[in-house]
Parts: C-alpha cells; structure tokens; sequence
C-alpha cells in the first residue's frame, strides 16, 4: 500500500469512478448526501445529494477537490482525465447544477432525471458544461474518455422528446435511445450517434485507442444498429461492441451473448487487442463457438481482435454467487479489472470466498499471448 484515502461524512458517500492522468495525478469523482470530508475541506450538500472530485499526486497529497450541485440530487457517475490536464466528470441530475464561481446550469427538462457533461481545467476551475435530457425518466450520460488530442467522448440513454447534443435540436420518440458523442477541447460538438431501440439498448463503456480510434460497449435486447445494419440477440440480452475511426465512421460491430443475460461495462484498447470486461449469466458464445458457461451470473474479461473478427482469450472469473467486472484498466503488459462478488471468485489458480456477502475485488494478470 502507498497510501490510503477515507472520503467520509455525517451520512452517505459514495466514490464512483477512479482516473489517474498522464503526470500520474489520481482524480476521483462520487456523490454524497449531508456533508463530506476531504482531507482539511468539509463539503456541505444542504438538503440535495452533490458531487465531488477531488485530485490528488502520485505521493497523495491533495491537489484541489471541488464540489457541484442543487437542491435536489446530482449523481456523478464516471471522470476521465485528459492528455492536456482537463477532468471531465458526467452523470445525472434534476435541478440545475451549481459549480464553484456561480455557474450555473439550467433547468432540468423534466423534474426526473436528465444527464450532464461538466469539464474541469487542471486546477479545478468549471470551464464548460453540457446538459441534455428529454421527457422521460432515463436520461443519464454513464461514460466518459479522451482521445490523444484531449477531445472528448460520452455515451448515455436518451428517452423520447427534444435533445440537443450540440448540433441542433433532434426528436427522439422511441422508447430508449443510446448515444454516443465526441466534443472538441472547447466542448463543441464534432460528431455524435444515436441508437434507438424497440426493446432496449445501452451502452456503459466509451475508449480511445490507437489512430484515436473509438470503441464502446453496453447491453442490447431486441435488435440495434450500431452502423453497419441490424443485429439481434440470441437470448435475454447480448453484450455489444462497436468500433468507430476518428471522425465517427463505424468500422465493425458485433454482439456476444446466447441464451441467458450478457453486458459490456468497460472497454479498452491494447496494442493487438480490444478488451472488456462485464457479466453474464448462462453461456457466452461469439459468432456461434461458445466462448464461456455460467451456472448464476459470472464476471468476464475478454479480447477481442481489433477488427472484432474474433476472441483471442475469454476468462470467467466467477463462482458460486452473482458476480460482476465493472472497470478495466492496462498497465504496461499487465491487465486490471475491478468488480464485485458474493461467495466465491476464481482466476486459474486464484480463488477468494466473501461468506455470502458482497466484496470488491481487484485483479491484475499477465494476458496471453495474442497470435494472428
């Protein structure tokens, strides 16, 4: 251990997402009720529920932590930490959002849940913001990345009414809409997907790889198009993947899944690879050749070639007891993931047991070798 952080208060706080940047800062986001504590600096939410982010160096000293919100609630879900040092932080509200200096967001379209974008300069000072949301009650932005030239990428669900992702007004009338959007450094938009769907679809993981490449993943039932035409799934729900070029043209989608539920919640890219991690319960198969089996619900972590033409390795990590892989990262030839589960969990010759109740997990292995 090199160090250790306990971001506590007088009721609930939550931590939610984790990015550590190119000059190894450690920035963390969450959302907390009441007040919280930050090293010297004591939050205060008043009656609604606000977010944090707070910035730390390698050493863990506190760089600056900063606070945002309303008088209703405001739920950070994902950070992401840009090449030029900007933090961009988004989830969802439903009042409108003060930031430190007065900035202010406007009203949220409906008095249920719409979603946001806020972007930070290295200091912790608000530089721009996006809100967007329709009628319904599942607006959230869930992801968030940046690409090598400090532009911006979200993914989230839309419901039925006017949105506005920056390139004018567009009508949304299906039942649920996931989308995906790239900004540039000032927050203008370059290019944005929507994907509506009959049933449901969703996309929980957005990453940039080489050649600024783009890559997603999320959780499909029914049928979607991702660009390159329909894909239906084969049970309950399929995990999907797509991949984009820079300027937003779909190169290659695919869904993973059989009879039972499958999900994607984070995605990278490797130098040979695209891995993901998530859960599924039932047999995963690829194309038709059985990938995994589950007898409940099972964490994965997967490679999938870059022309998502097939799997070079698939490991379940789960037992007895629901199980999921919820973040991923690389480090040098090393691959992380983190997640939770009940009972028991396994990797090869590793195995923990959490005695029937839910504990985090934390996995670093050496992947195999890919070979073309």
């Amino acid at each position: 251990m090199r160090w250790f952080k306990a971001l506590g208060g007088n009721t609930l706080s939550w931590a939610s997402s984790v990015e550590v940047g190119a000059d190894d800062r450690v920035c963390v986001v969450g959302w907390f009720d009441g007040s919280v504590q930050i090293e010297s600096k004591t939050l205060d939410s008043g009656s609604g529920q606000d977010s944090f982010v707070a910035c730390y160096d390698q050493k863990g000293d506190l760089l600056w932590v900063t606070s945002f919100g309303s008088h209703k609630n405001v739920q950070a879900k994902d950070i992401a930490v840009a090449p030029n040092g900007d933090v961009a932080v988004v989830g969802v509200y439903n009042a409108p959002i003060v930031f430190e200096g007065g900035v202010t967001t406007p009203t949220s379209v409906n008095t249920t849940d719409d979603g946001f974008m806020a972007r930070f300069d290295s200091s912790g000072k608000i530089k721009s913001y996006r809100v967007l949301g329709g009628t319904g009650e599942a607006d959230v932005v869930w992801n968030v990345a940046f690409d090598s030239q400090s532009n911006l990428l979200m993914v989230g669900t839309l419901t039925k009414g006017d949105v506005d992702l920056g390139g004018g007004v567009e009508t949304f009338s299906g039942k649920i809409t996931t989308f995906l959007a790239k900004y540039d450094v000032d927050s203008a938009l370059l290019w944005s997907h929507a994907f509506p769907s009959a049933s449901f679809a969703v996309l929980y993981g957005v990453t940039a790889g080489p050649n600024d490449r783009v890559a997603v993943t999320g959780r499909v039932e029914g049928s979607v198009d991702w660009g390159g035409g329909p894909l239906s799934v084969k049970g309950q729900a399929d995990c999907a993947v797509a991949v984009y070029d820079a300027t937003g043209k779909h190169e290659a989608s695919v869904l993973i899944g059989e009879k039972g539920d499958a999900k994607g919640d984070d995605i990278r890219f490797t130098s040979d690879a695209i891995l993901i991690v998530g859960a599924h319960s039932g047999p995963l198969s690829f194309r038709g050749s059985s990938l995994l089996e589950a007898s409940d619900q099972n964490a994965f972590v997967l490679a999938l070639s870059p022309d998502l033409s097939s799997v070079p390795w698939a490991f379940s990590l789960g037992a007895e007891g629901e199980d999921q892989a919820l973040g991923l990262d690389t480090r040098g030839k090393y691959v992380l993931v983190a997640g939770e589960f009940k009972n028991s969990l396994k990797y090869k010759q590793l195995s923990a047991t959490s005695q029937d109740v839910g504990q985090a997990f934390l996995l670093q292995f050496l992947p195999p070798p890919i070979t073309n």
